[in-house]
């Protein structure tokens, strides 16, 4: 979709191969980040401060054609160059549901059932919406990425992940023997 994006705005091919690039540099840097300030910061204040910069970066690239600002975008974004989900996010994630819920093996399947079933929505959408609504452009895409970044906050903010107990909101969902 970047890469696409780009192109359409008028840039040329060598600026979407950057913003490939930034993408997967952002990534990496976030990841270290995390693993660098996990015990200084918290997994859950890492959480919720990758879903501002989701937030904002969506933001950045629903309003701006300016590559310097699409640039900071695609790096703080957390972006997927390969429509499944290996940023920042999943890093957290699977070290963390094992601790909240009774049965991890059964709720990481879940997880990864959940995770490749919207990529796939995501990636149906970027066929389709142009189809359904040609004069909407490729930037009803990021409104869902920042209603997507919205839904995050709101999760991450309301999970007990970094004190490591069972989450009772959860165990309903995961009764089942752990697979």
């Amino acid at each position: 979709m970047v890469p696409v994006y780009l192109v359409n705005l008028g840039y040329p091919a060598s600026y979407a191969a950057l913003g490939v690039f930034l993408i997967v540099l952002g990534n990496v840097v976030l990841n270290l980040l995390l693993t660098l300030y996990e015990g200084l910061v918290g997994r859950r204040r890492f959480l919720v401060i990758y879903s501002m910069l989701m937030a904002a970066a969506g933001i950045i690239l629903l309003f701006s054609t300016d590559f310097m600002l699409i640039s900071v975008a695609l790096f703080i974004g957390g972006i997927s160059v390969t429509g499944t989900e290996t940023g920042p996010f999943q890093s957290v994630e699977v070290g963390v549901i094992p601790r909240l819920v009774k049965n991890p093996g059964r709720a990481l399947g879940v997880h990864n059932l959940l995770g490749y079933l919207f990529s796939s929505l995501g990636a149906l959408s970027l066929s389709l919406l142009p189809r359904l609504l040609p004069d909407a452009e490729a930037r009803l895409i990021y409104v869902l990425y920042v209603a997507t970044a919205a839904l995050h906050f709101v999760i991450y903010r309301g999970l007990d992940i970094d004190g490591g107990n069972v989450n009772p909101r959860l165990t309903g969902v995961f009764l089942n023997r752990d697979i």
